[in-house]
């Protein structure tokens, strides 16, 4: 089974946008590379991008929404994380 590795982004819509498209147009992509040549997976979830809707966010849902992403991923999630 091929190892994976899986980051999600998340923080409010009125901060970081210049650090979040760094992240996402070069340093995401880099890694992958890296990664994909060694056998394994490396993705991103952006919440920025489709992930928060205008009213979730404006109902306090943003949090829950974020964590539905994560628990929805599959990924197993150590006590503490």
């Amino acid at each position: 089974e091929r190892a994976c590795v899986k980051v999600f982004n998340s923080s409010t819509f009125t901060d970081m946008h210049s650090e979040r498209d760094h992240l996402n147009h070069f340093v995401y992509p880099a890694v992958r590379l890296f990664w994909g040549r060694r056998g394994v997976e490396f993705s991103w979830v952006d919440f920025r991008w489709g992930g928060i809707t205008d009213r979730e966010s404006g109902s306090a849902q943003t949090v829950q929404t974020c964590l539905l992403g994560v628990l929805g991923s599959g990924i197993e999630m150590a006590h503490g994380v």
